[in-house]
């Protein structure tokens, strides 16, 4: 019996029923790989696209005056106030896309919170010598430790010598919630950014930004500043 006398036999509702695509390669069509989550695709590249924040833009001031940036810096300030966009803005600015992945460490220190993470991950990567080919770059690389007030004292300890040893090679940024919790000889080592809440306003705008760009619910049409608001308040 060939396909066709089969599907005779079948009952109406199986012959109308196609067979769905396997689990994996629905899911490969639906969301491909190369996909960025927006909170990704919408950080800012640049320093003087960071919003409200005035330490953003005078370090934007400061590369753009040649005087460039400080050997190591402290940024501290409430969650979600543009630490770390401005971090990563700024080594964007010193390196270029090409060389990101090359000079550049992000860790999140709250997950590397214990001395061995730091002898093991930041050491190498500080001892590392700066290959060639960066043109214009600075012959050096840098370390971005989030949420650096998580780590233990010894560490802390570990990552001052560090950060001594291998200024000449390696730079450190790191982004704190409480700047109590770091200690003074490593807060002594850097300069010190103050970044302050942001205002609601100038979230919701980005908010309202995104919205549009998305398509979510048909636009801005459907999603109003009213929910926006409740996101951000629920979000925190």
């Amino acid at each position: 019996m060939d396909a066709v006398e089969e599907q005779k036999d079948l009952p109406w509702s199986e012959k109308c029923v196609r067979p769905a695509p396997p689990p994996s390669r629905a899911r490969a069509d639906a969301v491909p790989l190369h996909h960025d989550p927006p909170p990704h695709r919408y950080r800012p590249r640049r320093l003087r696209d960071i919003a409200d924040q005035t330490a953003a833009h005078a370090l934007a001031a400061a590369l753009d005056s040649g005087a460039g940036v400080p050997q190591h810096m402290l940024f501290h300030g409430p969650p979600g106030t543009g630490k770390t966009s401005t971090a990563l803005a700024v080594c964007h600015e010193l390196f270029g896309p090409a060389l990101m992945r090359e000079r550049v460490m992000e860790l999140n220190a709250s997950d590397q919170r214990h001395i061995g993470a730091v002898r093991d991950k930041v050491k190498v990567f500080a001892n590392l010598a700066v290959g060639g080919g960066g043109g214009a770059a600075p012959p050096y690389k840098v370390v971005v430790l989030d949420e650096a007030d998580s780590m233990t004292h010894d560490a802390q300890t570990a990552l001052r010598t560090i950060m001594e040893r291998f200024s000449h090679v390696t730079r450190f940024i790191l982004c704190v919630n409480y700047i109590s919790k770091v200690s003074e000889p490593l807060v002594s080592r850097c300069v010190s950014f103050r970044f302050d809440a942001l205002p609601e306003e100038a979230v919701v705008d980005h908010m309202r930004r995104i919205v549009g760009s998305e398509g979510c619910g048909g636009g801005a049409a459907l999603v109003g500043d009213a929910q926006l608001r409740w996101v951000m308040q629920a979000t925190g």
